[in-house]
């Protein structure tokens, strides 16, 4: 008995991209019970999905930008020992060789207080 080495398969030609997008329409289309619906409801699901979709993307978009910040405050502080603010001018001097900010015996905590 033979068998077929991993080797001899040979990759599929990649298909065009409108043959491709038609490829994912009818997937979702079939995988989903949109053909026996009628076209209202059809309407009211795409309409649910494109709604969860921009609402995740807006989430996305939105809050990323704050959490970069406070994991890069987080690694700042790991890495000193004090905490830096993103938004303090003395955080421009982080990748200076003093180790304090600005010469000033104290960093400037991100909130302000001593």
């Amino acid at each position: 008995m033979t068998y077929a080495s991993s080797s001899s398969k040979k990759p599929r030609p990649r298909r065009p991209l409108l043959q491709e997008l038609q490829h994912f329409k009818l997937l979702y289309e079939v995988t989903l019970p949109l053909y026996v619906m009628t076209p209202g409801e059809q309407l009211v699901l795409n309409a649910f999905f494109c709604m969860c979709f921009f609402m995740l993307a807006f989430a996305l978009f939105s809050y990323t930008p704050s959490h970069a910040k406070k994991i890069l405050n987080r690694v700042c502080y790991y890495y000193t020992g004090v905490e830096y603010s993103i938004a303090d001018p003395a955080f421009s001097n982080f990748a200076s060789s003093d180790p304090v900010p600005n010469g000033s015996s104290v960093a400037t905590p991100i909130l302000g207080l001593y």
